[in-house]
């Protein structure tokens, strides 16, 4: 055992009785023992860790048997590192974030550039590359310069004198946002298709080229972004994660979001944008079997100002998200960096895992990546522990590369906090020094036993030949930085051997690499991408059809091996054989996409691949699909036609949607069922592509579409008016009612307003007379407003604000005393006195004024005696039922909208009643109330769930969610409230909150 490894497990043993003594402290946090208050100094509770000097350093480590933490770079050399990047002659690129996190405008960030000059894998020479920079974020190298991230800009920096100081200097985009600061752009990675790619993070952007300040924003509001390094084309990418980005060696994308340590990003935007009628569900999706905020185990102590603020938020006293319980530590809470280790200095068993930090505790969680489904699945590597971890609270794991030598590269910002300066309350920030350690910073590199250090790179002195065998490299960064130098030099003498590459190489990274390379460089041909299609490697075969699709057309015998994949055994090839055949325009594509869809009805990802790409040719694979009995047997046949029945409706012709309609008169008997499914998503397609007037015409083409039509509106008109008639059934018959011309079903629908009854049959009425767009639709909601229950009443207002038009119709009601202006919530309340009608908006005014947004100070005081009053739990369950369930679910009752409040009760009585009576005091981003309006004059409002290239999910009170089609949107803003609206003292009384009150403290007890 080598001496330093016997001071990590002494230094273990130490740490490990400082957590306990720290997370024991924690178990009294809710009880009353110690008198806690905004007045009360707590500087003897908040004493400080020493600081570990860099020769130290090693010996605060435990790490995984068979490895060893080496130290390349430390204070003075480097100092706040949290980003690197290589150059092709092994030169370290170190992105400072001196300036963290409250010193931006003192521009103390830099670009350190460090040589380790005699080869030993240690650096010992530094140069300031670029300085002046406030808050630098991401680095990458690009012909002979580097493209940095300084929000609000991306430079492009380079040293043309040679010497070692970057004298070029440009903005290539701006108008990435600086909200938060740890929510910046970050992580400029090179990629396969030799873009530079990059992640926008939380805070989002509207960015435009730095020389054209006049040109129209691109949001990127949850995508990221790539650029085309050489004409700077920069294009959205799906993505959002907030820190870290990284591919693994087969190009799929992996980020990390604060607690939710590990994502896949599951599709490539572009694909999504070529069906703009497909509603497309988030890109991101959480691949951790143990959970997004999984358990991790630090041997580190637990910070103090972590404790009591922790204790603090629990009491109510301070405000804050309560995390884990109610105690301190022990999970993730600051998820940063994930990244596929891609080297080869290590065993084989460790390529291809997950690295992540996370900073708050002083480790480096590992996950290996289970690839049996398309989705994949992440699970915790080491049990009970963690791959990589520090006895010291300073040490701040940020970011990780894979480096020359073939090692992981570890990025310690070492710092004394690390934590954004608002969530630290004044009482604990002010015995802190949130600077301490702006002058410190750490790199390391973990070893394994036995390593033998390489000779630096000297790629940039090799020759074509040798780059394009270089892209074969069992190191991943080798791979990628000869890939990088053969697209920037666009040489014609490394066309020939990459072309031999393709079939010769001996991994199929390389083979992939090569196919790239010929692509870059101007020369892929589709005879070079056959013989990839049939691959054995399954990563070559699904990279081939990706870039076969600038050829479908051009080469009949490159489709057809394409076509022939489809009997491939591997889900990725199917998921991207999917999306590769929307390249295509021959007709064998849609009954190929067709037989995808039946064959994988189970298989959501290749279903939305495959929806992707039938943005032409939809009517044709309905009836590809309504030719197979076995699919017509199938429970799920109806919505995928109507589905295809909407694509169909949206984009064909009159003549080949006739066409289509004329086969629905071969459907008999149960597969009636089909035909009537066809026939609503035909209509509702029409509707939306612009041609419902022709919808009569289309389906008089078939005999069976006119009489389901028909027969179908007859039965809705009886069933929906039948009081006895069980309510899923009599929605249902509603939901039909909407086919029917507005002057026939909107009066039908009165009379089912003004009859007392189910909520549910009475909001699906409310639901489909908002179809319509006729102002006597809004005339009948506001007619029978004040005998709708509060739920009725709520989606009565939602639908009223749906459509421009109806906007003046509501305005008025409420001067007549027809509507009750106490129905509606503060954001519509907002909304009216904002509104971009003069006329509109003085009228809100006189009516509604006294209802700005103000400071709630008063309204909480007047509710204070909630807090002694004794409540009662039963009647504050009853209470949570009828006024809070739209939003928040709490044992099985309500729905998940808003936060969780499952621990709201451990916060206690003064944070429940701050939370609920003045939402808008401390808003979380993910709960922003966003007003968005369609094309069509509807209104929609809610919280974003998830944007893609086509849709924008917005949910809603009730669980409600409308997934819209960005093609039909006309403006997206947000008034920065809070989805919980602020005004509940107008529906309950003190004593009423005080049996809230009860019931929520009652299920943290």
């Amino acid at each position: 055992m080598q001496p330093w490894n016997r001071y990590v497990r002494l230094g273990h043993r130490i740490a490990l009785s400082s957590l306990t003594i720290a997370i024991g402290a924690t178990s009294s946090l809710a009880q009353d023992d110690i008198e806690d208050s905004l007045d009360r100094d707590y500087s003897a509770e908040l004493p400080r860790f020493e600081a570990v000097e860099p020769k130290d350093a090693i010996g605060t480590f435990e790490v995984l048997d068979g490895f060893t933490v080496d130290q390349v770079a430390a204070e003075p050399l480097v100092t706040d590192p949290i980003a690197l990047a290589f150059d092709e002659q092994g030169r370290m690129f170190v992105v400072e974030m001196r300036g963290y996190s409250e010193q931006y405008e003192e521009n103390a960030g830099l670009i350190a550039r460090l040589e380790d000059t005699d080869g030993d894998g240690h650096f010992d020479k530094r140069s300031v590359y670029v300085d002046n920079l406030a808050w630098p974020t991401a680095v990458t190298c690009y012909d002979g310069g580097i493209f940095v991230g300084v929000p609000p800009d991306i430079l492009y920096c380079k040293d043309t004198t040679g010497d070692g100081v970057a004298d070029h200097q440009e903005v290539v985009y701006t108008g990435f946002s600086l909200k938060n600061v740890q929510g910046l752009m970050n992580t400029l990675k090179w990629g396969l298709d030799n873009r530079i790619y990059g992640a926008t993070s939380t805070s989002g952007a509207d960015v435009k080229p730095g020389n054209d300040p006049a040109a129209l924003p691109l949001s990127l509001r949850g995508r990221d972004f790539k650029i085309e390094p050489k004409s700077r084309k920069l294009s959205p990418i799906s993505g959002g994660g907030q820190h870290g980005m990284s591919m693994d060696p087969w190009g799929r994308r992996f980020v990390s979001s604060n607690s939710d340590h590990i994502q896949q990003v599951m599709f490539d935007d572009h694909y999504l944008a070529r069906n703009p009628y497909l509603a497309a569900p988030g890109s991101r999706k959480s691949i951790a079997s143990d959970g997004a905020a999984a358990t991790v185990y630090r041997i580190s102590p637990v910070e103090p100002w972590r404790i009591v603020r922790t204790r603090l938020r629990v009491k109510g006293i301070v405000p804050g998200v309560v995390e884990g319980g109610g105690t301190p530590a022990g999970y993730f809470t600051g998820a940063t960096g994930v990244t596929i280790y891609r080297g080869n200095a290590w065993p084989e068993a460790y390529y291809g895992n997950a690295f992540i930090g996370d900073a708050g505790s002083q480790l480096v969680h590992r996950k290996t990546i289970n690839e049996d489904n398309i989705l994949l699945v992440a699970d915790r590597a080491d049990e009970n522990t963690e791959f990589l971890r520090s006895t010291d609270t300073w040490f701040r794991p940020v970011q990780y590369a894979n480096a020359p030598d073939g090692t992981l590269y570890v990025m310690d910002m070492y710092r004394e906090i690390i934590e954004h300066p608002l969530s630290l309350p004044p009482l604990i920030k002010k015995h802190l020094d949130l600077t301490s350690g702006h002058d410190r910073g750490r790199i390391y590199r973990v070893l394994p036993d036995g390593f033998k250090q390489p000779a630096l790179p000297r790629l940039h002195e090799a020759d074509s030949a040798t780059r394009v065998a270089t892209l074969d490299h069992d190191n991943g960064w080798h791979r990628e930085t000869a890939a990088r130098l053969i697209y920037e030099q666009q040489n014609p003498d490394a066309v020939a051997p990459a072309r031999k590459l393709v079939t010769s190489g001996h991994r199929p990274e390389g083979r992939i690499r090569a196919l790239y390379a010929l692509d870059g460089l101007g020369a892929l041909t589709s005879a070079d991408v056959l013989p990839a299609l049939k691959d054995a490697s399954p990563k070559v075969r699904e990279h081939a059809l990706r870039l076969s699709e600038a050829f479908l057309n051009d080469d009949p015998a490159l489709l057809d091996a394409v076509l022939a994949l489809q009997s491939d055994a591997t889900p990725q090839v199917q998921y991207q054989l999917a999306f590769s055949l929307g390249a295509a325009t021959d007709s064998k594509r849609n009954a190929a996409l067709a037989q995808m869809l039946v064959t994988h009805l189970d298989e959501p990802w290749i279903q939305l691949a495959a929806k992707s790409s039938l943005y032409i040719g939809a009517d044709e694979a309905l009836q590809h699909v309504l030719a197979d009995a076995g699919f017509r047997a199938h429970e799920k046949a109806p919505a995928l036609v109507q589905e295809l029945a909407k694509y169909a409706g949206a984009t064909g012709s009159k003549e080949t949607l006739a066409a289509a309609v004329a086969k629905l008169d071969g459907l008999t008997g149960e597969d009636a069922k089909l035909a009537q499914a066809a026939v609503r998503g035909i209509i509702d397609g029409m509707q939306l592509g612009g041609q419902g007037p022709l919808a009569p015409e289309v389906l008089a083409q078939s005999t069976l579409a006119q009489g389901l039509l028909k027969d179908m509106l007859a039965s809705a008109r009886v069933t929906a008016q039948k009081a006895d008639a069980k309510p899923a059934d009599r929605i249902a018959a509603i939901k039909n009612l909407s086919f029917a011309p507005a002057e026939e079903s909107i009066p039908l629908l009165g009379e089912i307003l003004a009859t007392p009854g189910s909520s549910d049959v009475q909001i699906a009425a409310i639901k489909a007379v908002g179809s319509y767009s006729a102002d006597r639709g809004a005339e009948t909601l506001i007619s029978h407003f004040n005998s709708y229950s509060p739920t009725v009443r709520a989606q009565a207002v939602e639908t009223l604000f749906s459509r421009k038009s109806w906007t003046g119709l509501t305005v008025a009601a409420i001067e007549s005393d027809q509507l009750s202006a106490k129905a509606l919530d503060s954001n519509r309340v907002h909304f009216l006195l904002n509104h971009p009608d003069g006329a509109i908006k003085e009228k809100a005014t006189a009516l509604l004024g006294s209802r700005k947004p103000t400071a709630r100070d008063e309204v909480v005081e007047k509710y204070r005696p909630a807090l002694t009053m004794a409540g009662d739990v039963e009647k504050g369950r009853a209470l949570f039922i009828e006024q809070c369930s739209k939003c928040h679910q709490l044992e099985g009752k309500g729905f998940a909208v808003g936060p969780d409040l499952a621990s709201i009760g451990a916060r206690g009585a003064e944070a429940i009643l701050l939370n609920v009576l003045d939402p808008n005091r401390e808003i979380n981003p993910a709960y922003v109330n966003y007003t968005i309006e369609t094309k069509d004059w509807e209104t929609y409002s809610g919280i974003i769930a998830s944007e893609t290239a086509t849709s924008v999910t917005v949910r809603r009170a009730n669980g409600e969610e409308d997934t819209l089609l960005r093609v039909n949107i006309e403006s997206s803003e947000s008034a920065e409230l809070s989805l919980m609206p602020e005004g509940l003292e107008e529906a309950i009384s003190p004593e009423a909150m005080s049996h809230l009150i009860a019931y929520l403290l009652s299920l943290s007890s």
